[in-house]
C-alpha cells in the first residue's frame, strides 16, 4: 500500500518531476471517480430493470370544457356578450345549453343572477341521465317585480360535488328559476332555525322587524316556526 501511495499520490519536491507526477495523479484520480460513477449507474439501471420499477412523470393538465349557450325571449334570440346578458322583469327567458364536441367529457355551469349563484346538472357524460349522457339542457328564467339584472354563465370542467336536486338553487332540465326584483335588487329568503326571532333575522339582514313583517304580510308579534321561509325585503322596497 505504501508503494502504491508513493507511486500515485506522493509528489516529489523537485520542480519538473513534481509537475509531471502531479498531472499523472490528477488524471488517475479523475479516472477512478469516472469509473465509480459508471459502475453505480450500471448497478442502478440493472436494479430498476430487474424490479420493473417505472418512474411516472407528474403533470398538471388544464381541461377545456365548452358550452354553446343561447337565450330566447318571446321567440327572439337575445344577444349573450362575454357570457352574460341583462334580464328584464316581466319577461320569460328560455336558456339553452349544449355540450360542444371536442371539449372534455363532462362539466356543469354556474349561472350567476346578480349576486346569487345557481348550479346546473351535469352536461355531457352524466350517469344520472337516462342513457348516461345529457348533451343539452334547457330551463327558464322568470324575473318578476321591477328593474333588470345581469345574468352570467360560467362553464366548469369536471363532476360537480353539489348534485342535490333538493337544493333551491339547483337547476334541473325544463325547470323554472323564479326570482323577485325591486328596482333591480333581488329578494332574499331566510329559513327559520330553532331559537330564531324576527329581531335576530332583521339584525342579520340589516333591516327592521316592521319591514320583514310588512313584506311577508304577517304581524310583528306572530310566532315563528322552524322551517318557515321569510322573504327579506330589498333595500329599495317601500311599504304600500
Amino acid at each position: 500500500m505504501k508503494k502504491l501511495y508513493k507511486e500515485f499520490f506522493e509528489i516529489p519536491k523537485e520542480g519538473p518531476i513534481r509537475e509531471k507526477v502531479m498531472r499523472a495523479s490528477v488524471m488517475s484520480i479523475t479516472a477512478i471517480v469516472v469509473a465509480c460513477l459508471v459502475i453505480m449507474g450500471t448497478m442502478a439501471y440493472a436494479y430498476y430493470t430487474a424490479n420493473d420499477i417505472v418512474v411516472v412523470e407528474n403533470r398538471i393538465v388544464a381541461k377545456e370544457y365548452k358550452l354553446d349557450i343561447q337565450v330566447f325571449c318571446d321567440g327572439t334570440s337575445v344577444p349573450v356578450t362575454e357570457n352574460h346578458f341583462t334580464a328584464q322583469t316581466g319577461k320569460t327567458y328560455e336558456i339553452q345549453m349544449a355540450y360542444v364536441e371536442g371539449s372534455t367529457k363532462t362539466g356543469f355551469c354556474h349561472v350567476l343572477v346578480g349576486d346569487r349563484e345557481y348550479h346546473t346538472v351535469q352536461i355531457g357524460v352524466d350517469q344520472a341521465a337516462t342513457d348516461g349522457r345529457r348533451d343539452t339542457l334547457s330551463f327558464y328564467l322568470v324575473p318578476e317585480g321591477t328593474g333588470s339584472i345581469q345574468v352570467t354563465f360560467d362553464a366548469q370542467w369536471g363532476t360537480s360535488s353539489r348534485y342535490d336536486a333538493q337544493t333551491p338553487d339547483y337547476i334541473l332540465p325544463d325547470s323554472q328559476v323564479k326570482l323577485f326584483l325591486v328596482e333591480g335588487e333581488m329578494e332574499q329568503t331566510y329559513t327559520v332555525q330553532e331559537d330564531d326571532t324576527m329581531w335576530l333575522v332583521a339584525q342579520q339582514y340589516n333591516t327592521t322587524v316592521e319591514r320583514i313583517a310588512a313584506y311577508n304580510e304577517i304581524d310583528v308579534h306572530d310566532p315563528l316556526w322552524v322551517g318557515q321561509v321569510l322573504r327579506i325585503p330589498p333595500a329599495a322596497w317601500l311599504p304600500s
